[in-house]
């Protein structure tokens, strides 16, 4: 067995029960320097036999064959597989990929594949005194986008920010993710509580612009929203 194993590994293993996770780096800025061919010495080119995949869920095999450039009785060497590569990683949906073949007459194709998580659900559950509609516009993620463990700190960071402008500013957000049944998805759990808002106790406007008051959204007694506020 002839191994034209190039791989790229990005793994963000988490605990399920865990809240946050730590930054790690962008797979984009370590796909050349992680893509690597394992050769003793240059090999010529093959004909390509029998390809298989495993591990694929998003796309069609035919799609990824189509992406990755090879077919069987096409020829195949390591060029051929790391342009390959390079080329289903720019898709942004894998995070693992390792290529075996086999010598023969006709060169057996083995490629394996992880791809990296993408969102099912996002589930909200707390008391908060907005509609949930708006927290889900002020969080980042949205269902069916690929998750990205990487920036969950930095969206809640984001979500309480924007809550904070929206009249809230104690607000508590934990979030937690749980991997599904289906292969590579997994729902996201946001827990909320807003606190007590930030009430308006009085508008003082000078006596030439006392018309502004009647026009204005905000008012006296109400939550202190600066989105509003800027609307105004």
């Amino acid at each position: 067995m002839r191994n034209i194993k190039t791989q790229f590994n990005n793994k963000n293993s988490m605990e399920k029960s865990r809240k946050f996770y730590s930054p790690v780096c962008l797979w984009l800025s370590l796909i050349f320097a992680c893509c690597y061919v394992l050769y003793s010495k240059p090999c010529q080119a093959l004909t390509a036999g029998k390809i298989e995949v495993s591990g694929l869920y998003s796309i069609k095999e035919k799609e990824f064959l189509e992406i990755f450039g090879v077919a069987e009785n096409s020829e195949i060497d390591r060029e051929t597989v790391r342009k390959g590569i390079k080329r289903v990683f720019l898709t942004g949906l894998f995070e693992d990929i390792s290529v075996e073949v086999s010598e023969g007459e006709k060169t057996a194709v083995q490629i394996n594949v992880r791809e990296k998580d993408m969102i099912n659900k996002i589930y909200i559950n707390g008391n908060y005194g907005l509609s949930e509609k708006d927290i889900r516009k002020f969080f980042r993620f949205k269902e069916e986008q690929i998750m990205r463990y990487d920036l969950m700190q930095t969206a809640v960071n984001e979500l309480a920010e924007s809550l904070l402008l929206y009249g809230f500013p104690d607000s508590k957000i934990d979030i937690k993710i749980e991997k599904t049944d289906k292969p590579y998805k997994a729902n996201i759990y946001l827990n909320v509580n807003t606190g007590v808002p930030l009430i308006i106790k009085n508008i003082k406007i000078s006596n030439s612009d006392k018309d502004v008051l009647n026009e204005m959204k905000l008012s006296n007694g109400g939550i202190y929203n600066q989105y509003v506020l800027k609307d105004d």
